[in-house]
């Protein structure tokens, strides 16, 4: 499925995106409906007729949760300085989440490291760590010493009914030695 808002600046739409996704119907067309001033509705058809509309409070396709994940692209993390090897690096990941948490009704996400060594890949998916979005911990890092590469990135995956809202994310490299 590809969802194509278009400028639309009284319903105060005023840019152009797009993104693609994935649904478990076969989806025919789709409209945006505005009820009142400034506020508008996104509906989809599917090829049998049945009418179903896009959300941005729910977190669940016609009732039921559905899986979620994305991945940051791989980094190399900064090198330290006077490093007699600067192209030979190998780091352990280490992240530092940045979400938003401490509502009773958040559920939890899982946080695996992606490793490689060259960029002709995506990267190599490590065991997820579970983090529970209920608690605001201080300075919660999540460590990876089963895995490196000398290219860093994350993976995020869980429940629609998780209410995971992502901000930002530090990666750390710990040098291999």
């Amino acid at each position: 499925m590809v969802i194509i808002p278009l400028p639309y600046p009284t319903a105060g739409i005023d840019s152009f995106s797009y993104f693609l996704g994935r649904c478990n119907i076969p989806c025919s067309n789709g409209l945006s409906v505005r009820y009142f001033n400034g506020t508008t509705h996104p509906f989809i058809f599917d090829t049998d007729g049945k009418i179903y509309q896009l959300d941005k409070n729910s977190y669940a396709d016609n009732g039921f949760p559905f899986p979620c994940s994305f991945n940051t692209g791989l980094i190399r993390p900064a090198r330290q300085e006077n490093d007699p090897n600067p192209h030979e690096d190998i780091y352990f990941p280490t992240f530092e989440l940045y979400a938003t948490r401490g509502s009773d009704l958040a559920g939890v996400v899982e946080v695996s490291a992606l490793t490689s060594n060259m960029l002709e890949n995506n990267g190599n998916i490590s065991v997820a760590e579970v983090v529970d979005l209920k608690y605001t911990p201080i300075n919660e890092f999540i460590s990876f010493n089963e895995v490196n590469g000398s290219m860093l990135g994350a993976r995020f995956a869980w429940d629609s009914t998780a209410q995971f809202e992502f901000k930002a994310l530090d990666i750390y490299g710990e040098k291999v030695l």
